[in-house]
C-alpha cells in the first residue's frame, strides 16, 4: 500500500457473523475476530474498522462496538444489512425494530 500511495483500505471478511444463527457464542466470536484485527492493524497504521458485531443479540452488539471503539481505537464499523437468527435463509434487516436500541446508541 504505501508503494502505490493507498492510504487506507478496508478489509472484509466475508460471510461474517451475520450468517450464524444462534446468539450463543457470537459475542466471543465477534471479540476474538476484532481483537484479531486490530492486532494486525496497529502494526501498520493507527486505526481499525471492526467488521464483527453480534447483531443476533442487539445489547451484544452495542456492547462490542463501545469496546471497539473505546479500547481498540476503532473509528466506526462496517455490518452487514441484515442477521439471520433461528433459521438459516430468514434475514432480519437493519430496519427491524429490534435493532431500534442499537440505532439509538
Amino acid at each position: 500500500m504505501d508503494q502505490t500511495g493507498i492510504e487506507l483500505a478496508i478489509l472484509l471478511v466475508a460471510p461474517g457473523i451475520e450468517e450464524a444463527t444462534t446468539k450463543s457464542g457470537q459475542s466471543e466470536v465477534a471479540r476474538r475476530s476484532n481483537d484479531g484485527m486490530a492486532d494486525a492493524w496497529r502494526k501498520h497504521r493507527t486505526v481499525s474498522v471492526p467488521r464483527a458485531l453480534p447483531l443476533q443479540d442487539p445489547d451484544e452488539a452495542i456492547k462490542e462496538l463501545i469496546r471497539c471503539i473505546k479500547e481498540l481505537g476503532s473509528i466506526g464499523t462496517l455490518i452487514s444489512g441484515f442477521s439471520q437468527i433461528r433459521e438459516e435463509d430468514t434475514s432480519y434487516y437493519l430496519d427491524t425494530p429490534m435493532y431500534r436500541q442499537f440505532w439509538r446508541r
